[in-house]
């Protein structure tokens, strides 16, 4: 697990929660229609942690809520992405073709 996930295990999720719902309604940062605070929402990081380098802190202004579907389907599509290139990389290599 990554430190910045740790992190946010540890607590800080719920204190960049309490901020945002402090902000509500707000647009959700995927689909843009409004979240109130009686929606199913999540704290949703703009940039992927996957490319954020672990020694830097993670900016506040980068998290924006997010209903929970519209994060949980970005974040679907970016691991599938990522699954998907691995599985590729792979098998391009059991064929002998170089990736350059």
């Amino acid at each position: 697990m990554s430190r910045h996930h740790e992190k946010w295990r540890n607590g800080e999720g719920k204190r960049q929660r309490a901020r945002l719902e402090r902000t509500l309604p707000q647009p959700c940062c995927r689909c843009g229609r409004p979240v109130l605070p009686t929606d199913e929402w999540e704290a949703d990081h703009l940039v992927a942690l996957v490319g954020w380098p672990e020694h830097q802190p993670y900016p506040d202004h980068l998290i924006k809520p997010a209903h929970k579907s519209c994060n949980r389907r970005a974040g679907g599509k970016d691991g599938a992405k990522i699954t998907n290139n691995r599985r590729r990389a792979k098998s391009d290599a059991t064929k002998g073709i170089r990736p350059w």
